[in-house]
């Protein structure tokens, strides 16, 4: 009989490091921790989205007309539209899993939900993206340059008004809109949107203005100070 030290002993038995690990073990989801940090993300992004829609309302009922006070709200504005855009497009690729998943399934009718979800989600971020950079970047060009100093030979005037539903009253505004012509022959038309309709009142850069292409259309040189990437009226004063 053989004994008992013929036996293979304990020590040649497989070892328990010769076991697969269980990073090796196959079908294990290596992508689940960036899933999930991605659809944390978007829950998020659900709550960020209307409180930055809250942001703009705000920010645009206490928006300046003119000044630098006009150029930092549009950044503000443009910021804000950044993390719309951030947010949608965190929501976007949070849900191409669930996308990849109905797909797998065959479920057909869930598979085209999501995919027309997704695709006017996506329309949705590029509505909202080709705005906020058209806006951005000469803004912040001219927060970093500065307003610069121009000589207008003529200005006319003209004025239309602007009605819009409010709760808890209708809003009336007014565009005052200023046709300048440049000592270099360019022409551009500012735009001041103003509460009252009588402009001869109010104070500001309002009042040369007023003198200039109210009162005497096409025969009064100004000076301005604008910032010229955004074409924001920055201070007028009478030649």
């Amino acid at each position: 009989m053989s004994g008992a030290g013929s036996l293979s002993g304990a020590g040649s038995l497989p070892g328990a490091g010769s076991l697969p690990g269980a990073s090796s073990v196959p079908g294990a989801p290596s992508g689940a921790p960036k899933r999930g940090a991605l659809r944390r993300l978007a829950s998020y992004s659900f709550i960020a989205i209307p409180a930055a829609f809250a942001a703009i309302y705000v920010i645009m009922s206490n928006m300046d007309a003119y000044g630098t006070g006009m150029l930092t709200s549009i950044i503000l504005l443009c910021c804000v539209g950044l993390v719309i855009v951030v947010g949608g497009i965190v929501a976007i690729v949070a849900s191409l899993g669930d996308l990849r998943t109905a797909k797998q399934s065959g479920d057909r009718r869930a598979y085209s939900k999501k995919r027309d979800s997704m695709g006017w989600a996506t329309v949705g971020v590029l509505m909202i993206a080709a705005p906020t950079f058209f806006y951005l970047v000469p803004a912040a060009w001219d927060l970093f340059d500065g307003s610069q100093t121009r000589t207008v030979t003529s200005c006319s005037y003209d004025q239309d008004i602007v009605s819009r539903s409010r709760i808890p009253r209708d809003d009336t505004s007014f565009n005052n809109h200023f046709h300048m012509r440049f000592e270099d022959g360019t022409r551009h038309t500012f735009s001041i949107r103003t509460q009252s309709r009588d402009i001869s009142r109010l104070s500001g850069i309002m009042q040369p203005l007023y003198q200039a292409c109210v009162l005497n259309p096409d025969k009064t040189p100004l000076t301005i100070d604008v910032y010229m990437h955004s074409m924001v009226l920055e201070d007028v004063r009478l030649s």
